[in-house]
């Protein structure tokens, strides 16, 4: 199985039992990338890590957040993201933006 797939699936497994907002903290992932590599190198297997982390995020919260939204708008909001926070890392991004998805789509409070 994938390492980077291996760790979406881990990560998913203990996102259920934490705020979305802090989901990626004190977890050891392989496989995510800082935002300054994102920022320097934004390939195609930072972008596919990205959409199926969010996804986990979204299938482990029950929360339909990302529907709707389309790829390039993710990996822009991403862009901004990391360009703010460089020693941030894909992950800590991808939970706060599933957190913003679902609050403007009313999901959560």
């Amino acid at each position: 199985m994938n390492p980077r797939a291996v760790a979406a699936l881990l990560v998913l497994c203990t996102a259920m039992a934490v705020p979305p907002a802090v989901q990626a903290q004190g977890v050891f992932m392989r496989g995510v990338r800082s935002c300054g590599e994102w920022v320097r190198d934004r390939d195609i297997s930072d972008k596919s890590w990205l959409l199926g982390f969010l996804s986990g995020l979204a299938i482990g919260y029950q929360l339909n957040a990302i529907q709707g939204t389309d790829n390039e708008s993710i990996y822009l909001w991403m862009d901004k993201y990391c360009r703010d926070k460089p020693l941030d890392n894909i992950a800590d991004g991808s939970a706060l933006l599933l957190a913003e998805l679902a609050k403007r789509k009313g999901l959560t409070k």
